[in-house]
């Protein structure tokens, strides 16, 4: 039926995925034919930029749910083709996990290290075939060219058909990663399928698997079930900053978006509705940290912590720590040449006495420290425990 629609009706696709929803100018493809190699049929692109309009928009995110909602039994059929016997389990990519608490940085660190290391990742586009990674790869990179950053993001949103994922509806299909903590339980079938399309990627590709998923920070144990070779960049940021960052995103775009980021955490949705915003985001901050000291104790090893302000003061000093790191677990990752990283980058921090906002959240996390003990996150500018 997609592909019906692709061929018959579209000689000329104005392509803005829903994932491309904040650019001000879009890509254009003329498309001559819709196929894939498989079917001796090609794909002709020919890229351009053009102003867009809101009746545009609309119907290109329409293409972009219709693709995400397609059982796309074609392009299943065709990727299995892809496959060889030897790509079965386990993976053999090795995996590195940007996660954390919400607005921690880990946008700007999963841009900077897409910068700076050559890796795969799941763009936008790849997500929106996140059923058939396989073929969304390959579609990736006969379509879209090397990701550049302006280190630009909207609410953890990149934009570009290139500009690096979240991809939560990638780890949720496939591994049950779930934005609210749970014993992830997905069906075997599935899982095998997942290991033998990761290994045909690595074994097409070649680079480490970059990932930028924060939930990431509950399930450290499956995911070393998963990837054996696994390293965790857990992302600090003074939980004040952090939690004060949360309350104001939540805010302004809580008329125009349910805001499920912010359901992000320990605890199970119907827990929101029995507590205040600032006790919300303050708690998530504390928890989620909480949380993972936790999972460090069991697996010391493949932690890295990653500094917010360290970073934005230095992000090739960052890069140089992390890279140190990646060797002495002898993980081999390529540094890009193409690109250059920014000296410095802006970053926010809140005074604890600046506003009302500022004193009810410290208050919060001031309590919630006294209660049940510190942390290894940063609270008060101290340095963490260890």
């Amino acid at each position: 039926m997609l592909l019906s629609l692709l061929s018959t009706r579209l000689s000329r696709v104005r392509l803005v995925l829903i994932v491309s929803g904040v650019w001000r100018v879009k890509p254009v493809f003329r498309v001559s034919r819709i196929g894939f190699p498989a079917t001796g049929l090609r794909a002709t692109f020919t890229p351009g930029q053009v102003a867009w309009t809101e009746d545009e928009r609309m119907n290109a995110a329409r293409i972009g749910r219709l693709i995400q909602r397609s059982n796309l039994g074609v392009v299943r059929a065709i990727e299995s083709l892809l496959l060889s016997r030897a790509d079965g389990p386990p993976i053999r990519m090795p995996l590195l996990a940007v996660c954390g608490a919400p607005r921690t940085g880990s946008t700007v660190t999963y841009q900077v290290l897409s910068q700076a290391f050559d890796c795969y990742y799941i763009s936008n586009l790849q997500n929106v075939f996140f059923r058939t990674p396989l073929a969304g790869h390959i579609i990736a990179r006969r379509v879209t060219k090397p990701y550049v950053s302006d280190y630009r993001s909207a609410g953890g949103f990149v934009a570009g058909l290139n500009g690096p994922a979240e991809a939560m509806n990638f780890w949720t299909y496939w591994c049950d990663h779930q934005l609210t903590e749970c014993t992830p339980s997905p069906s075997e079938r599935r899982l095998r399928r997942f290991g033998r399309v990761m290994n045909a990627i690595y074994r097409r590709d070649g680079r480490p698997f970059l990932a930028g998923y924060l939930p990431h920070a509950f399930y450290v144990d499956h995911l070393l079930e998963l990837f054996p070779t696994c390293v965790i960049v857990r992302m600090n940021r003074e939980m004040l900053d952090g939690a004060v960052s949360a309350l104001r995103r939540w805010r302004v775009t809580e008329k125009e978006n349910p805001a499920d980021q912010f359901y992000y955490g320990t605890r199970t949705r119907d827990f929101l509705g029995r507590m205040s915003k600032i006790e919300y985001v303050a708690r998530q901050q504390f928890f989620i940290n909480r949380r993972m000291d936790e999972l460090e104790d069991r697996h010391p090893e493949v932690f890295f912590h990653a500094y917010y302000s360290r970073l934005c003061e230095s992000p090739a000093a960052f890069v140089d720590a992390l890279d140190r790191f990646l060797q002495s677990r002898n993980i081999a990752i390529r540094r890009r040449t193409d690109t250059q990283l920014p000296e410095s980058l802006k970053q926010s921090t809140y005074a604890s006495d600046q506003d009302e906002d500022t004193r009810a959240v410290l208050a919060e996390l001031d309590r919630l420290h006294a209660e049940y003990g510190p942390t290894r996150g940063v609270y008060r500018n101290a340095s963490p425990r260890t």
